[in-house]
């Protein structure tokens, strides 16, 4: 049974993880051998998919054949691809095909393919899917032969061609003018059945053969009148071009008579030379010191050495010193033991000084009078030393991969049913650990295996059985496995069966992914939701109760009943936007965007403002705070701290009883502070702690309902914390032991806080106009919404603001010149129009300072206008103390430039600035600045000459909290140069550092 996806991005993470498995299932498959390839068909053909050993056999990579799909069809045969689009619209497919193609460098390579046709609804191929192997050797075996047949068929010498083990494959005509036989009768017996003495090629023939690669001389044969006869025998080792055994020819002739006797004895001679020169082996003839009597001619092609340049040379002398010991020992051991030696492995050097790895045998002819040596037979293996020890590292690092993979890996034999592999993971989730002697009973009997509804699977029910032994598909499907002590493993389970080349079931494989952590956020999900849902409810629930009574009540209420029902009101609306910021805080946390600016900050202050907060929400509680009266400075961003601290407050009284106190101490240490928050409550049992920190976790159930909260209080602390670079945990006895919360702050060594508020003469002198002195600072708000007019206005008029609002975008130029506002408040939406067009023309004209008013939650429309000329954002909803805040902000900023020292003014070229008048001129021609593009010009003046990077023109115009925001300097900058007329390709008063910052040029 599938299981249904919870949500999209479930569906993403599955799919993402099936196509991790199918991955894991190719190499597993690739390591079988072959090159394992699926080639769609149709208007684009080409290959969907082919193994990294295609290399060997095209010589082509992957990524070369997925490139140019046309390498598919050029490489092939015009024959075979005629064949294969015949085959495409026929009935039957033969398996296996024999091709052949062209290898990248040139030469042919024939190929034996196994193919399963792929199918579209219309039951038409539309694809391949195989195996391919290279049979080029057999092929050329075939080819030899024939051309073979055809030179030697009329020589008058009789030529033989035996396999490996002595059969005949192969007799000329003139055998059988010799043994009496025709070539077909002598065709598959063994060569003992002519030879008067049946153990003398078994014995001395076929053992030099293989050693040396060549045999002569003289034997006695019978012919088949049943009379025997001598004949000189001159047989060589057949070897491909890769040094490998193919056949052994002899070449026969009658020796009755000496002429034919001296002939043969010459051609053999001269045969054996010719392949001698040519051969890929090496042979070479030591003498017992290791003295070099004689090498073959293949030396040189092969080590670099001319022929007869080794001669009288040690060899021992150029054997790799590490491999040396091992040869020593081998080569006296072979000298008190005549015969055939060992075969042994060592690395030789070329006569460029690089080294070969030899594969050697000896043969022990010291005693023979003709030879006198040690006849040693090498063979260079070096490349496929290499390609063996790079198939081992890919090998151990697949093992590696596979093992180390988060899902667990079954593989199962055909038809034994003997389990061949399981990884870690498979090991861990059945609770079993592997035996080379495992089998499925094993498996079927230890566990219990259930589906979604309950039922129990039968053995041959489970998806590696059916796959196994049904050669069924089969994916994630849902089991849960119940293990022997008792706990169960929710899974999900693909398997598929394993082919051999001619479609026979050889084994299965079983993917298993332990879904319990997708079972577990899946149940924190919903009780999340259901969560929200009551916590939304609640306040909803008493503002519309509120709301209604004032609207509907039958009697006009006295101001102490409104100011009750609005108290209501703004309560809940407070606390419904308390947790739509925590919302907001824990997805920019695990964004890994949550915005602190850390500052020196006196640690005192923001623990008398988490007190004042927590003794005006929580009255009845008694908190206890110890801070000691030496305490350093930590860099801290306050409004972050005090919610820290706020939040485990509000958790202790949650989870103490009701006439504890709360406890706070504040210990000081040579590089961090640290303060701890202690409750008398329920404590923590052991087991919950490590998953304390995480979002929507609960530690004790809440069968009261008294619990509320949204289960982000404290994975949001921590990510403040972390945010500060400290650390947050929490310590317990135990259950009624009560809990300690415990978070570090870095301390500001050396630091002192900066003094930003502005004093009352300062306020008296911005908030009041230079050339209106005495009068209130003019706040103009424009917004479609009567609602947010009225609550601006009550907002600002009770500071102390002078406040003039529209709702009609069109008396927005004539309120500016009318009303000269200090600051603008602009919403970016009306029914007719966009802010975006008031604040373009505004900024043709004036600079007054603007902040904007967004219900966008995303920063598309706030960074476009800031881009614009814009100051500063406020989003809805905002409190009344933050919008203050926001417009004193950027009042401040306009303060601090107008507070600037008196200094002469600043000119270059045909700028000119006055800092006294805060003036900008270009060719005597004024240019009207907002107040930030203002500071940001007279930063880049105060440091003309110097390079100021990006953090610091951000941190000195907007603020720390700005730090990295390059994009909305570059908006600034763009319309600042727009203004003084410089082109930014060809800039002559602020130039661009590339990849760190801005200057101007000194006067």
């Amino acid at each position: 049974m599938r299981r249904k996806p919870h949500s999209a991005g479930r569906g993403a993470e599955e799919a993402s993880d099936i196509a991790e498995l199918e991955s894991d299932y190719k190499l597993l498959i690739e390591r079988a051998g072959g090159v394992v390839f699926h080639y769609r068909l149709g208007p684009t053909p080409g290959f969907d998919y082919v193994s990294h050993s295609v290399i060997g056999l095209t010589g082509y990579t992957p990524e070369e054949l997925y490139a140019d799909p046309n390498l598919g069809v050029s490489a092939g045969h015009t024959q075979d691809m005629s064949f294969f689009e015949a085959v495409r619209w026929s009935s039957g497919l033969p398996t296996p095909v024999i091709a052949h193609w062209r290898h990248k460098d040139g030469r042919q390579i024939w190929g034996e393919v196994n193919l399963v046709p792929v199918y579209d609804d219309d039951i038409d191929i539309v694809a391949y899917k195989g195996i391919a192997r290279d049979i080029t050797e057999r092929k050329a075996v075939g080819g030899w032969l024939r051309l073979f047949r055809g030179v030697v068929e009329e020589a008058p010498d009789g030529v033989q061609i035996v396999d490996l083990d002595g059969n005949v494959i192969y007799s000329n005509r003139a055998v059988e003018e010799i043994y009496g036989f025709s070539p077909s009768e002598l065709e598959g017996k063994h060569v003992t059945t002519m030879n008067a003495d049946p153990n003398i090629a078994d014995e001395v023939i076929f053992p030099t053969l293989k050693s040396i690669g060549r045999w002569s001389g003289e034997l006695e044969v019978k012919h088949r009148d049943g009379r025997t006869f001598p004949v000189w025998l001159s047989a060589a080792l057949i070897k491909d071009d890769r040094g490998l055994p193919l056949a052994m020819m002899g070449v026969i002739r009658d020796v009755t008579e000496h002429r034919k006797q001296s002939d043969a004895i010459s051609k053999s001679e001269a045969y054996f030379r010719l392949l001698s020169q040519n051969s890929s082996d090496l042979t070479t003839v030591m003498g017992g010191d290791g003295t070099i009597l004689y090498h073959s001619p293949a030396d040189e092609r092969v080590l670099g050495y001319k022929f007869g340049e080794l001669l009288g040379k040690n060899a021992f002398d150029f054997v790799h010193p590490d491999d040396l010991p091992g040869v020593l020992a081998t080569f006296k051991e072979s000298l008190n033991t005549p015969g055939l030696t060992p075969t042994v492995e060592f690395r030789f050097r070329h006569m460029d000084g690089s080294w070969r790895v030899l594969e050697s045998i000896g043969n022990n002819c010291l005693d023979n009078p003709t030879v006198r040596g040690i006849i040693v037979n090498s063979r260079d293996i070096t490349r496929r030393k290499q390609a063996e020890e790079a198939a081992e590292r890919e090998r151990r690092r697949l093992e590696q991969l596979v093992d180390m993979s988060p899902v667990g890996v079954f593989v199962v034999e055909a038809p034994s049913g003997s389990v061949s592999y399981t990884n870690r993971e498979a090991q861990r989730i059945a609770g079993l650990p592997y035996q080379p002697d495992d089998h499925l009973t094993k498996y079927e009997q230890a566990l219990v295996y259930r589906r979604p509804d309950g039922s129990i699977y039968k053995p041959e029910e489970l998806p590696l059985q059916r796959a196994l032994y049904r050669g069924e598909n089969v994916r994630a499907e849902e089991v849960r496995f119940e293990l022997p002590d008792g706990h169960s493993v929710p899974t999900l389970v693909d398997a598929a069966p394993l082919f051999s080349l001619d479609d026979k079931i050889i084994g299965a494989i079983a993917i298993i992914q332990d879904i319990t952590p997708l079972e577990e956020i899946e149940r924190l999900r919903n009780e999340f939701l259901g969560m929200v849902s009551h916590e939304l409810k609640t306040p909803l629930t008493a503002i519309k109760g509120a709301a209604a009574l004032v609207l509907e009540s039958s009697r006009t209420l006295d101001a102490t009943d409104t100011r009750e029902l609005f108290g209501i009101i703004n309560e809940q609306a407070d606390r419904l936007r308390d947790m739509m910021d925590n919302l907001l805080d824990m997805s920019r946390i695990e964004a890994g965007a949550l915005s602190v600016s850390p500052e020196p900050a006196d640690l005192r202050d923001i623990i008398d403002a988490a007190s004042v907060s927590f003794a005006r929400s929580i009255s009845d509680r008694k908190l206890l705070v110890h801070v000691p009266e030496s305490l350093p400075l930590v860099y801290a961003d306050q409004s972050r701290v005090v919610q820290t601290i706020t939040n485990l407050l509000d958790n202790a009284v949650k989870f103490s009883p009701p006439v504890t106190s709360i406890a706070m101490e504040v210990e000081p240490e040579a590089e961090q502070v640290t303060v701890r928050v202690h409750d008398q409550g329920r404590g923590i049992p052991e087991d919950k702690l490590p998953h304390l920190f995480k979002k929507f976790s609960r530690v004790h159930e809440d069968k009261s309902g008294r619990l509320s909260g949204s289960g982000l209080g404290l994975a949001i602390c921590k990510g403040i914390v972390e945010a500060h670079g400290g650390r947050i945990w929490v310590e317990s006895a135990g259950v009624d032991q009560g809990s300690t919360f415990s978070f570090t702050l870095p301390v500001a060594r050396g630091a002192k806080i900066k003094s930003t508020s502005i004093l009352p003469a300062q306020r008296a002198t911005h908030l009041g106009r230079v050339s209106r002195a005495g009068e209130r600072t003019r706040i103009l708000a424009v917004d479609d919404d009567p609602q947010i007019l009225r609550y601006l206005q009550r907002a600002l008029v009770e500071k102390g603001y002078r406040f003039v609002a529209t709702d009609d975008p069109s008396q927005f130029v004539k309120l500016i010149e009318l009303e000269e506002p200090d600051l603008v408040l602009l919403d970016l939406k009306f029914p007719k129009g966009s802010g975006f067009d008031l604040l373009q023309r505004l900024r043709e004209f004036s600079g007054v300072p603007v902040i904007i008013l967004t219900a966008s939650r995303g920063d598309e429309d706030a960074v476009r206008a800031l881009g614009m000329g814009a100051d500063d954002y406020i989003t809805k909803p905002f409190s009344p103390s933050e919008l203050v805040a926001r417009i004193e902000a950027t009042l401040r900023r306009r303060l601090l430039s107008d507070a600037t020292e008196p200094k002469p003014p600043f000119v270059l070229d045909d700028l000119t600035i006055n800092f006294v008048e805060r003036r900008v001129l270009v060719a005597d021609r004024g240019v009207s600045l907002t107040p930030t593009e203002y500071k940001l010009l007279y930063e880049l003046a105060n440091h003309a000459g110097r390079v100021l990077t990006y953090d610091q023109i951000l941190k000195a115009v907007w603020g720390p909290e700005y730090s990295g925001e390059t994009e909305l300097l570059r908006s600034f900058i763009r319309n600042l140069r727009r203004k003084l007329g410089d082109e930014a390709k060809n800039p002559r008063l602020i130039l661009t550092e590339r990849r760190v910052g801005y200057c101007m040029h000194s006067p």
